[in-house]
């Protein structure tokens, strides 16, 4: 759908394209719309929806291994719940990004974008520890006796589902670009930076000075207070692909996390084209750290630096 140079509308299975960083091309079931005001001089884009369905986890039986020492002595228990081949899911990814640019891109252009890609939690049944599965209607653990009940209920963490249980992730990534056309756009330069960040299990939501204390180190109530704050964009906690802290120790041995910048979670492209009737040069300088991620675009290669 569209309405005249200005406003364009895709909804359904679209394939929008941000920037060769965030999304290009990657299928979205849901909407891509951009306007383009002032004679293309204020330019806007949007994307929403879903960047992958849910399928639900089929889980087979919850096994009981006894632990035997020597011939016969059991001396502990061993509880699995084991999914069915190929039973194992994945929860339903959202995304959600915007560009906004200023400027003809054939003449010159400067813009901001930012895609957000979270993985919905609620979206399918996973089991955790014993407490999902027994506050769940899935009927498991026929074969439990009440003295393993006891002991589930007790220390849920005991139930292992083999292969591990499904982790959602969340994914942020953040840029600038501009674009610049000379001598009727024979001349082109443009260059693009983007800054990425990655939670591999935002289950447990931000990190906080409890569960920093737990884990070993110290992080003060005003990092704690921030990292609540930007959880509506990427939830930073201890399960980051590349954490914002270094853990340091001092003389007495305790612990500490101070906040830093990573740059490896940085990536940049530069070009310059130009385009005449017998000739064509184009030079290409790219640069992407190897802890950058985007979840809405695949096929980076990360840890790259170099001109072609």
């Amino acid at each position: 759908l569209a309405y005249g140079d200005w406003w364009d509308f895709e909804a359904g299975h679209v394939y929008p394209t941000m920037s060769q960083f965030t999304i290009s091309g990657r299928r979205v079931h849901g909407l891509n719309t951009s306007l383009h005001l002032l004679n293309e001089n204020i330019n806007l884009q949007f994307i929403y929806g879903e960047l992958d369905r849910e399928i639900t986890n089929q889980y087979d039986s919850l096994l009981v291994e006894d632990v035997v020492v020597g011939a016969d002595s059991v001396v502990d228990q061993n509880f699995l719940l084991t999914y069915q081949e190929g039973g194992r899911g994945s929860f339903q990814r959202k995304v959600t990004g915007g560009r906004i640019g200023f400027g003809n891109e054939e003449k010159f252009q400067i813009g901001i974008q930012a895609l957000r890609i979270q993985d919905d939690t609620t979206s399918i049944f996973n089991v955790r520890d014993y407490l999902d599965l027994a506050s769940s209607s899935a009927v498991y653990g026929s074969n439990l006796n009440s003295d393993d009940i006891d002991s589930l209920l007790a220390n849920p963490d005991r139930l292992d589902v083999r292969g591990g249980n499904v982790k959602p992730k969340g994914n942020l990534v953040a840029g600038a670009d501009f674009k610049m056309g000379l001598l009727n756009n024979r001349v082109r330069l443009e260059s693009e930076a983007v800054i990425s960040a990655l939670n591999n299990n935002i289950y447990d939501g931000p990190l906080t000075v409890q569960r920093a204390e737990d884990l070993g180190f110290d992080v003060n109530q005003k990092t704690a207070d921030l990292l609540e704050q930007l959880s509506w964009l990427i939830i930073v906690n201890e399960n980051m692909n590349t954490l914002p802290f270094r853990i340091s120790e001092d003389e007495s041995g305790e612990l500490s996390g101070n906040a830093f910048f990573p740059t490896g979670i940085l990536a940049t492209n530069s070009e310059l084209s130009l385009r005449y009737p017998n000739n064509n040069f184009r030079l290409q300088y790219r640069w992407i750290g190897p802890g950058f991620n985007s979840l809405a675009n695949s096929t980076i290669r990360k840890d790259v630096a170099g001109f072609t």
